[in-house]
């Protein structure tokens, strides 16, 4: 019984080193896959997660490369952890709030955003805010007001800049976003 223990022990404070001891002619998901409910049954969900993700690095290994599924799989696990890390798309987000910020403002202090004659006097809209601008051009299904007041003057190469910008956060914002809902409502499968 006392040697019993002992294993379990060292499978329970070494998980990962004790499934890489598995024969590697193949990909066998049954280990992760009941180590990941041992765990979670023992109320350890952070490391039943952690499992669960080396079971989807090890899955990774076994796919043919550049195929449509490892790209699929190496999207996931950059973008939300396949599903277990939501936060990553949340990150990847912040980090363009910040980035077309700072663009916003210098380029509405260089004069390179101006403002529309469309709605003038907008409560919403005016004064011209960086920061909500980015916001507005990130986060596809709310309207802020900004990008409809005030857009780039493309009549110079600093203008289009920020035009070629907004369309890169833009996209940034949809793709982002949708794997984020994506991973928190379940829709991408995680086991």
């Amino acid at each position: 019984m006392r040697m019993k223990d002992d294993s379990y022990q060292s499978i329970a404070n070494k998980p990962l080193e004790w499934l890489k001891l598995q024969p590697h002619d193949t990909f066998r998901p049954q280990p992760y896959e009941q180590l990941a409910k041992i765990f979670r049954e023992m109320g350890r969900d952070s490391d039943a997660k952690e499992i669960l993700i080396a079971k989807q690095d090890a899955q990774l290994k076994y796919l043919e490369k550049f195929s449509a599924s490892w790209f699929w799989k190496i999207f996931l696990k950059y973008t939300i952890g396949y599903g277990y890390k939501t936060y990553y798309a949340i990150i990847y987000l912040s980090v363009m709030l910040l980035l077309g910020w700072a663009l916003y403002a210098w380029g509405f202090a260089s004069q390179f955003i101006v403002h529309t004659s469309q709605h003038e006097g907008c409560y919403l809209c005016s004064p011209f805010n960086s920061f909500i601008y980015s916001l507005d051009v990130l986060i596809p299904v709310v309207d802020l007001c900004q990008t409809t007041h005030w857009i780039p003057d493309v009549g110079n190469s600093n203008g289009l800049l920020i035009r070629v910008a907004i369309w890169v956060e833009t996209v940034w914002g949809w793709l982002f976003s949708s794997m984020a809902i994506a991973s928190l409502t379940g829709l991408v499968k995680k086991d």
